[in-house]
């Protein structure tokens, strides 16, 4: 969706925008979180991923030929555990969830551009709120930054995953319904699950799931500052280490805020404990490339990465505490993460009190692991079924099953699959749907 390149009013391309987490909640913001790990991939060049992409969430689109950002929309939900519309046409997203007022759009919101449509019309567009807002520098209007697929600003110039700020008086904006109850527990939600790599983040690392998530939702949401986003993409810059940096950060501000409240992630980014705030130091230059990387890392510690097991402190070797107890390898980085000491607004910290919060952190991250697993125990369904099916039945042919245990009785029906929504046939909107 959206005019290619960000070329409509409104439509230009963000600065790819703050990050999931939103209010703490699992489902509609790790939607948002999985959806940023596709930032910058594109139709064309990336058509076998993406379409892979689809195909494990049970939607067969091809990006390249097919409107596709419904189809990316319902992915992500699907990724989460959660219902999507249904459909691959992008105003069917006009009857999903619950309506949300202007002014409390939130990290995961779907914001849907009718364009006069109604639901069910082709010719509209369907992306993620990231709830960042704006003032179109031309005009003055409210916008939303969208992140969504079938955008411009990849590639090929005809279509792909990015962000784009849209006029908020263009935009409808709908909220998923869902509880944590109905969140599929996949290792990649509200819990860190059981199972091989369960509770594995999206950065890949061992997982702390729901619990730091929560943790980390009001860190997260501060980044809807754009001063505090720019400044903690310049640490990223400055520091190196991934992920794994950007999560000692949240855990010594999580620390720090036990004992200090009120204190915030732009405190922390700010003091002299990194090197990018000593003087003579000026800003880096950060292309849109690597922009994109950072805003998946910060994603991936939003979603609850446990890379180093709740370390606070990060540096090169040699750097004042490296030398500290508590180090924790991560493969492939060359950086420092072990217990942290400091004062912060007249509060001493030692490294046994960041060791504290480290176990502390890592006992609710299992105790939360055993009450999934328990939950998971508790709704297992055990039991044997056959069914047969004739694929060339019309929709609603009741098929034969056979069963045993709990699944003795089953009757199911036919449904045909989703038709694909065409491109439109008009120049102006070659690829929304």
């Amino acid at each position: 969706g959206g005019a290619p390149n960000g070329s409509d009013v409104g439509g230009g391309i963000s600065p790819a925008g703050n990050q999931a987490s939103g209010n703490g909640e699992a489902g509609p913001a790790q939607a948002l979180a999985f959806a940023r790990q596709h930032l910058g991939e594109d139709e064309i060049r990336d058509q076998t991923k993406l379409s892979g992409f689809f195909r494990e969430n049970g939607i067969k689109v091809n990006p390249a030929t097919t409107a596709w950002c419904a189809a990316f929309v319902n992915s992500n939900l699907a990724k989460a555990g959660m219902k999507g519309s249904g459909s691959l046409v992008a105003t069917s997203f006009l009857n999903y969830g619950s309506a949300v007022k202007p002014g409390n759009v939130q990290p995961g919101d779907i914001g849907i551009l009718a364009r006069g449509r109604s639901a069910g019309q082709t010719g509209g567009h369907v992306g993620f709120l990231t709830g960042s807002t704006r003032k179109n520098p031309r005009t003055g209007e409210l916008e939303y930054e969208m992140l969504g697929g079938n955008q411009g600003g990849t590639a090929s110039g005809q279509g792909g995953v990015s962000t784009q700020w849209r006029s908020a008086s263009q935009i409808t904006a709908r909220r998923p319904d869902w509880d944590r109850s109905q969140v599929a527990n996949n290792g990649q939600t509200a819990g860190p699950g059981g199972g091989q790599r369960a509770g594995d983040t999206p950065a890949g690392g061992k997982g702390g799931g729901g619990y730091l998530q929560e943790q980390r939702a009001p860190l997260m949401a501060e980044l809807n500052d754009p001063a505090v986003k720019a400044k903690l993409s310049q640490l990223q810059a400055y520091e190196g280490g991934g992920a794994a940096t950007v999560e000692a950060l949240y855990n010594r501000v999580s620390m720090i805020r036990q004992k200090v409240p009120g204190y915030t992630l732009k405190d922390e980014l700010n003091s002299r404990f990194y090197a990018m705030n000593k003087p003579g130091m000026g800003a880096k230059s950060i292309s849109p490339a690597q922009q994109r990387e950072f805003d998946k890392q910060v994603a991936a510690v939003g979603g609850g990465s446990n890379l180093i097991q709740g370390r606070t402190n990060q540096g090169m070797e040699g750097d004042p505490g490296t030398h500290l107890p508590g180090r924790v390898a991560v493969p492939g980085s060359s950086e420092v993460y072990n217990y942290w000491e400091g004062r912060r607004r007249g509060v001493e910290f030692s490294t046994g009190a960041s060791a504290a919060f480290a176990a502390r952190n890592q006992q609710a991250i299992a105790d939360r692991a055993q009450v999934d697993r328990a939950q998971a125990n508790a709704t297992k369904v055990e039991g044997t079924g056959k069914i047969s099916v004739d694929v060339n039945a019309p929709k609603g042919t009741k098929v034969g099953a056979e069963g045993g245990g709990l699944f003795k009785e089953v009757e199911v029906n036919r449904q045909t699959q989703m038709e694909p929504a065409k491109r439109s046939a008009t120049n102006e909107e070659p690829m929304n749907i």
